[in-house]
């Protein structure tokens, strides 16, 4: 039963390449918030600090 069991697994190849579909994308994601908390001029982080707070005020209503 237990060979049965494991042979109906995917290899771990396939696990191995699950993994890394949702590594690479959540990593490159992130990187890019960071690079735009940095990067992002003055006025424009205040855009966006203001247009988080009116999106945070709809999502209680």
């Amino acid at each position: 039963m237990f060979l049965y069991v494991i042979g109906g697994l995917p290899s771990y190849l396939v696990f191995y390449c699950a993994a890394v579909s949702f590594l690479i994308p959540l990593t490159v994601w992130r990187i890019n918030e960071i690079l735009h908390q940095k990067g992002d001029p003055p006025w424009k982080q205040e855009d966006q600090k203001r247009m988080k707070g009116q999106q945070e005020g709809e999502n209680k209503s």
